[in-house]
């Protein structure tokens, strides 16, 4: 059993394999057991199921009833993909490379379905790396690094106060997330930045770095697995007036990495954007007053100054619903190139500054 041959030019396989420890596989037969009833209007079992889980359909067309099914989980959870497989026989019946492209395309905007075109040894292939009396995780492991396929994948949502991460992230619950703050926030926190004293600053500081060193430390040690995390590690730094910048990247770099014994993780960063001023609105809709349009507008444009480079991707939420915003976070993660952001080079270009400062 190799990993080459599944084709790997129309999805990244290495983020379809670590999914599968807690996946259901349907396949024709099983699907119809479930389905009987279903006529009568009783399909919650299946419904419910493709709502709160991560599926491989294999082996089943997408006739009315699946699609129908598909559709509606996808309105109750839309955050939540499935994997369908499309059977390659060899031949001349199957689609050319411009019809795989739409069927993928619609498969993945109407049902949530990430499409893999596979033929039988594929298929079979698949099918011995997720089952794991066949392959351990040990052997799992050992066949990803063999083949040099990488199989941890980290995104990273950041943007202004107000302008929809967290709730975007609530809509992935499917893959691994980890919330901006992993627990309750102190109440130094409930002020702007700029009008703290020095006092509740530093408190801040200290408290914040914390929480990056543990949301760190949850990724470096996670040997498998597409994880979200509610803010990186660098979004500190757009709180702070540019002299001030190295001194704190210096600080949070000390304490995410002690004695720089590791490194931070790196991963795509996805930075959402909005109209300060709608902005504005809404956040002091929620008793932040202080928050005005000029407040925010400086906000947004420290975190995209913080954030140039390559491995970022910005996306403009402006009069856009929420859905609409996560189905486009969902397209970066499931179907784009994965290109990281090095946030450890970056904490660093910011640790040389100061010290070529102090010289």
């Amino acid at each position: 059993m190799l990993l080459s041959t599944i084709p790997m030019e129309l999805f990244h396989l290495e983020k379809l394999l670590w999914s599968f420890h807690l996946i259901a596989c349907i396949l024709e037969t099983a699907y119809s057991t479930q389905y009987v009833g279903s006529r009568g209007h009783d399909s919650s079992f299946l419904l419910s199921h493709f709502a709160r889980n991560t599926c491989l359909i294999v082996g089943c067309a997408l006739e009315d009833e699946l699609r129908n099914v598909l559709m509606r989980g996808a309105q109750i959870n839309p955050g939540n993909y499935h994997y369908f497989v499309h059977f390659m026989r060899g031949n001349a019946c199957d689609p050319s490379s411009a019809q795989r492209a739409v069927i993928s395309e619609t498969n993945f905007n109407v049902y949530n379905l990430i499409t893999l075109f596979l033929n039988s040894e594929q298929i079979r292939a698949l099918l011995q790396l997720i089952n794991i009396t066949a392959t351990n995780s040990d052997d799992f492991r050992d066949l990803a690094t063999e083949g040099k396929i990488l199989i941890k994948y980290n995104y990273y949502l950041t943007g202004p106060i107000g302008v929809g991460k967290s709730t975007t992230a609530n809509l992935l619950r499917s893959l691994h997330v980890l919330d901006e703050w992993l627990e309750a926030k102190p109440a130094v926190l409930a002020k702007p930045w700029d009008e703290l004293t020095p006092e509740e600053l530093s408190k801040a500081d200290d408290w914040i770095a914390h929480q990056f060193r543990h949301k760190n430390d949850a990724l470096r040690r996670a040997p498998v697995g597409i994880s979200v995390i509610d803010r990186p590690p660098l979004d500190p730094l757009a709180f702070a007036e540019i002299k001030e910048r190295s001194v704190k990247a210096k600080k949070l770099l000390d304490k995410i990495c002690p004695n720089r014994g590791w490194s931070v993780e790196p991963g795509v960063v996805i930075l959402l954007t909005w109209e300060p001023e709608v902005l504005s609105a809404r956040v002091r809709g929620t008793g932040r007053e202080k928050y005005s349009k000029e407040k925010l507008e400086r906000m947004q444009r420290d975190i995209c100054e913080v954030y140039e480079g390559n491995g970022v991707h910005v996306i403009d939420t402006k009069f856009r619903p929420i859905l609409e915003v996560m189905k486009e976070v969902a397209e970066i993660i499931h179907r784009q190139e994965y290109k990281p952001f090095d946030l450890m080079a970056k904490f660093k270009s910011y640790e040389e500054s100061r010290d070529a400062s102090n010289q």
